[in-house]
């Protein structure tokens, strides 16, 4: 989909020349490589960037500047570590823009915020349904770091924006936003960013298992014979075709009882901005949201933000489509975004409760 309504777009701009960058000034080479381009003017993010003079590399956890030119004066500038696992970068008119996976879950708590339940089309095993709360997600810690024990695991994903002085790099602004990140583009001082989520909502009951006592036993004792186990309650599930029907009636009842009882916050993403030690939260707000024809695409939630490099301490603007977008193309001043088409396949009941999936034309 056509995704204009973040901001103005700015015209292309040639690729940075003579330390444009943020280099030290002097000699540049005549010519070298860049990030291969879809669309001439229109930057990508990469793990290396170059301006003549000066390499800028993620290395592991650092942002680097490396002098480069003379090659024979091949040398480290400086380094600055980024939060997190970084994976891609711009680099443009002496800023920096990196983007890096995190483990979220002390920006949760340093911004008051309790994770929401996620909504997922897919799962284990081909279903569905509403995934855990995210801080009930449990990762075990990288060796070296806390001894291994498990923790609290909320992936986010992070913006971090820097200045360069000369060679030197200083944070300028550190944002981190809900889903992870899908693609981006850069048109001149515009950097578009496009994050890939599942969809929010209350925790819902998502199979008429969830209206019925389940099946409980109690085994006798390890060696005892198998026969002594007692089933204590059985699954009073539909038996006919009229019963599962009442049962999903039930099942939506009371789905939309909860969805009514819902509050906004339960549905809209959080963006974490980060000032010194302190990290505050924001949604998307509601007139920024976009919602595509129902049923045209998978369920989940896609976020587009755009930060303007000529003001790196700012807030980026943020739009969000309920949809889950997987293909980005970028031109000078459009943002495309494209998705499967999602359609459920059809479901029957017979009378032995038995679903046939798939009846229908060929």
């Amino acid at each position: 989909r056509e995704a204009s309504a973040v901001d103005d777009a700015a015209s292309p701009s040639a690729p940075p020349q003579d330390g444009a960058s943020g280099g030290a000034s002097g000699e540049s080479a005549s010519s070298y490589s860049e990030t291969n381009t879809q669309v001439k003017g229109v930057d990508e993010a990469d793990i290396v960037k170059n301006d003549g003079k000066n390499l800028y590399v993620l290395h592991g956890r650092a942002f680097k500047v490396l002098n480069a030119w003379p090659a024979n004066d091949l040398k480290e500038m400086s380094s600055i570590d980024v939060e997190g696992t970084p994976t891609e970068m711009f680099v443009a008119d002496g800023k920096v823009v990196v983007y890096s996976q995190v483990n979220g879950a002390e920006i949760f708590t340093a911004a008051g915020v309790t994770p929401k339940t996620q909504y997922t089309d897919f799962g284990y095993g081909g279903g569905g349904g509403m995934a855990r709360p995210a801080d009930g997600a449990i990762a075990p810690v990288p060796p070296g770091e806390g001894g291994g024990k498990p923790q609290v695991y909320i992936p986010l994903t992070k913006v971090t924006v820097m200045t360069l002085n000369g060679t030197t790099p200083t944070v300028t602004r550190e944002v981190y936003f809900e889903g992870s990140y899908l693609d981006s583009r850069r048109v001149g001082s515009h950097v578009r960013t496009v994050f890939q989520g599942n969809q929010y909502g209350p925790q819902l009951k998502y199979g008429i298992h969830e209206l019925y006592a389940q099946k409980a036993t109690t085994p006798g004792a390890p060696d005892a014979d198998p026969s002594t186990t007692t089933t204590t309650t059985e699954n009073p599930y539909p038996k006919t075709g009229t019963e599962m029907i009442a049962a999903l009636e039930k099942l939506r009842s009371e789905n939309l009882a909860i969805i009514s009882a819902s509050q906004l916050s339960d549905w809209l993403p959080y963006t974490f901005v980060k000032n010194g030690t302190s990290v505050s939260a924001q949604t998307v707000a509601c007139e920024d949201f976009y919602v595509p024809t129902a049923g045209s695409t998978e369920s989940g939630l896609t976020e587009v933000a755009s930060l303007d490099l000529s003001d790196p301490a700012a807030t980026p603007k943020e739009t969000a489509i309920l949809g889950r977008a997987d293909t980005v193309y970028g031109n000078a001043d459009t943002l495309y975004l494209a998705a499967h088409a999602w359609v459920e396949p059809p479901f029957v009941w017979n009378d032995q409760g038995d679903a046939v999936v798939g009846v229908g034309g060929g």
